[in-house]
């Protein structure tokens, strides 16, 4: 009498391993392709992050050297909405801030006498709107200036060196 250890196995045996193996094959590679999804996604979500915490710290930096005097009550911001030009950079008069798109990239410059110095902030800029803070007798103290990115919007609020504390920002 033969034994079942000498017949090996049958070939429904081995189809249903075969079966089982497939089973397991697919499962893996789905949850490869769908953590290599999420990956991308955070990688993405990541890059949008770094561009907005540096873009907000480029902006309060560069607002926060805006010293207006107390005695120029009188001082004008141009603020047509997608740009922006504010005298007293550096406390001086003649020294410019200027805050612009140009080709879909948020660009601020610094007007210093001769020199000037540009950065660009982000390219992922949709569309922006620069508003002057004003206190009550239109005495401009920061700015509030929102943008679009992605979809999504951002606001920074900045105050100007210049401008009391307590009453700079809403």
């Amino acid at each position: 009498m033969k034994s079942r250890d000498d017949e090996g196995i049958s070939t429904i045996e081995a189809l249903v391993a075969i079966a089982i193996l497939a089973i397991a094959g697919v499962a893996l590679l789905g949850g490869a392709s769908g953590a290599m999804a999420a990956l991308v996604k955070a990688k993405n979500t990541a890059r949008i992050t770094s561009s907005l915490l540096r873009t907000d710290s480029l902006l309060r930096e560069k607002i926060g050297n805006i010293r207006i005097p107390f005695w120029e009550q009188k001082t004008e911001i141009t603020v047509p909405g997608e740009s922006a030009e504010i005298p007293w950079y550096d406390g001086k008069k003649d020294h410019l801030l200027k805050l612009y798109i140009k080709e879909g990239t948020f660009i601020i410059e610094t007007v210093t006498g001769e020199t000037s110095e540009t950065t660009a902030l982000s390219s992922d800029i949709e569309h922006i709107d620069i508003k002057p803070i004003l206190k009550g007798d239109k005495v401009p103290e920061g700015l509030d200036i929102g943008y679009t990115i992605k979809g999504k919007a951002y606001r920074t609020l900045a105050a100007f060196a210049s401008a009391p504390l307590e009453k700079a920002l809403p």
